[in-house]
C-alpha cells in the first residue's frame, strides 16, 4: 500500500504540473526539471509550477500527520487541526500579526519576491509564521485542558467547533477595525493559496514540515499506547503529557506553518488518515503516518489541479473543501 499511495501521489504531482494557464507538454516538464536549455517553459515550470506543487505536496504531508496524531491524542477518530480549533487559533494569529503590528512587514506579502532566506526574514515571511504558530498552540494547549476534564469525545469535537465560531468571529472584529491596505492583504490570505511561496519561502515551509514530521516517527510507540487510556500508558513506561506535548509541538509547528504561507486549509486531517485507515485497516501509527502522509499530499495535489483547471479564480481553501469534504462525510457516515 505504500507503493500503491507514493505512485499516487507522483502522478497527481505530475498532472499538478502540466496544468497551468499556458499550455506546456509532458517534454517540456521532463526538460525543465533535468538539464534541459532555457526557455519560456524551462522558467514556468522551475520558477512557478514546480515551486507550487512542492507546497501543496508539503501542505497535505503537513496537515495529514497533525490530523493523524490529534486522533490520536484525544482517541477520536473526527479529530484534526482544522476541526479541533488549531487552524482557527493559527488563523487568528496571523490575522492579529497581518492587520496589526505586523502589517508593514509584510506590506508585499505574499507577492513579494525574494532571493533567499534573509530575504523570506525581512519580508516578514518568519514573523507572519511564528504568528500562526503562536495561534495555534494556544488553540491547542486549550484543547488540552479540556480533554482532561472530560472524556468525552462529541464535547470536545463539539468545543473544537465553537473555539473555530470564537476564532472567527475575532478574525472579523479585526476586519472591521483594520485599514484598507491590512484588510486587502488578509483578504488575499485567508483565501489560501498554494501558488505564492516562492523557493525562498519554500525552503522555510520545508523546515516547519521536516520538524513537525520528525516528531511524530519517533514517537509513534508512544502514540499507539496513548490510545488505549493514561493508565495503560503509564504501565508501559512513556508519560502521557510528554506524549500529548510532543504531539501538540509537532501538530502547531505545521498548522502554524502551512497557514502562515498557505491560508487557512481545512478537512485534508481528517480525510487522509481516514484514507490510510481504508488502505491499511487497523495498524500502528508508525504503519499508517507514511501512508497517510502521501494521501495528504495526494489530495493537495488534486485540489491544486482542481484550482488550475477551473475557469473560475478559485481559492485552494475552497477546492480543498471540494475534495475533502467527501471523505469527511463518509467517515462520518460510518461511525
Amino acid at each position: 500500500m505504500l507503493g500503491f499511495a507514493f505512485s499516487a501521489m507522483v502522478l497527481a504531482a505530475a498532472a499538478d504540473l502540466l496544468f497551468g494557464g499556458a499550455a506546456i507538454g509532458v517534454r517540456d516538464v521532463i526538460s525543465a526539471l533535468g538539464t534541459g536549455p532555457e526557455g519560456p517553459a524551462t522558467v514556468l515550470v522551475r520558477d512557478f509550477r514546480l515551486p507550487r506543487v512542492l507546497t501543496a505536496l508539503l501542505c497535505g504531508m503537513a496537515l495529514s500527520a497533525g490530523g493523524l496524531q490529534m486522533q490520536d491524542i484525544f482517541r477520536n477518530p473526527l479529530a484534526d487541526p482544522h476541526i479541533m480549533g488549531v487552524s482557527g487559533g493559527a488563523s487568528l494569529g496571523a490575522a492579529l500579526y497581518l492587520m496589526g503590528a505586523g502589517a508593514r512587514a509584510v506590506a508585499s506579502f505574499p507577492y513579494a519576491g525574494g532571493c533567499g532566506l534573509a530575504q523570506t526574514v525581512a519580508d516578514g515571511s518568519l514573523g507572519l509564521a511564528g504568528a500562526a504558530f503562536l495561534g495555534a498552540a494556544a488553540a491547542a494547549l486549550l484543547m488540552v485542558a479540556v480533554s482532561s476534564r472530560t472524556g468525552s469525545g462529541n464535547v470536545l469535537l463539539l468545543f473544537g467547533v465553537m473555539l473555530g465560531f470564537i476564532t472567527g468571529a475575532l478574525v472579523t472584529m479585526l476586519q472591521s477595525g483594520a485599514g484598507e491596505s491590512a484588510l486587502r492583504l488578509y483578504c488575499s490570505w485567508s483565501a489560501g493559496s498554494f501558488s505564492e511561496a516562492p523557493w525562498s519561502r519554500l525552503i522555510l515551509l520545508l523546515l516547519f514540515v521536516a520538524i513537525g514530521l520528525a516528531i511524530p516517527v519517533f514517537s509513534a510507540r508512544g502514540l499507539d499506547a496513548i490510545q488505549f487510556g493514561d493508565d495503560f500508558t503509564l504501565m508501559s513506561g512513556r508519560s502521557p503529557r510528554r506524549i500529548r506535548t510532543a504531539a501538540l509541538l509537532s501538530c502547531c509547528l505545521q498548522t502554524g506553518a502551512v497557514t502562515a504561507f498557505c491560508g487557512p486549509i481545512g478537512f485534508v486531517g481528517i480525510a487522509a488518515p481516514h484514507i490510510a485507515r481504508r488502505l491499511l485497516g487497523k495498524n500502528t501509527t508508525a504503519v499508517l503516518l507514511p501512508v497517510a502522509v502521501m494521501c495528504g499530499g495526494t489530495l493537495c495535489a488534486c485540489a491544486d489541479l482542481l484550482v488550475q483547471a477551473s475557469a473560475l479564480a478559485l481559492p485552494a481553501g475552497s477546492a480543498m473543501a471540494i475534495v475533502g469534504i467527501p471523505f469527511v462525510m463518509g467517515a462520518l457516515m460510518r461511525r
